[in-house]
């Protein structure tokens, strides 16, 4: 009988274990599930990555003529200043290929505009179809 009630005890003990271990699992999981929630919330939002500007500062700063837009003269100022932050992205292969006539392994003023002009052309024949 002895041998039978230490028995029930440690099959008390295991069980009151388990659970505690399965609540734990239960929170755990439920606080991951939350943060994913979160961070999937924040990237519909559409912001620019941490430690970019967005677009709002970026007309903020660039926009002169305050049309709400970047024409051209202030896209090559924004594109500038990125290039001395060390901002300038570097394009694929194939269009680096493409565009860059010079073979200096850059693009330069006259090259972007031919790429620019490409693009938009691209663009716009994609969004007709």
């Amino acid at each position: 009988m002895h041998e039978e009630l230490l028995s029930q005890k440690t099959k008390t003990k295991e069980i009151t274990r388990m659970k505690k271990i399965s609540t734990i699992l239960a929170a755990t999981m439920l606080a991951g599930g939350l943060c994913a929630y979160a961070e999937k919330e924040e990237r519909k939002k559409g912001g620019p990555p941490e430690g970019r500007p967005s677009r709002e500062e970026l007309l903020k700063k660039f926009d002169k003529d305050g049309d709400g837009k970047l024409n051209d003269a202030e896209r090559t100022e924004l594109r500038k200043a990125m290039a001395a932050k060390g901002g300038a992205r570097r394009l694929p292969p194939q269009l680096m290929k493409r565009f860059d006539k010079d073979g200096d392994g850059k693009l330069n003023e006259d090259e972007r505009a031919e790429m620019r002009k490409a693009m938009e052309a691209r663009r716009k024949e994609f969004i007709a179809k």
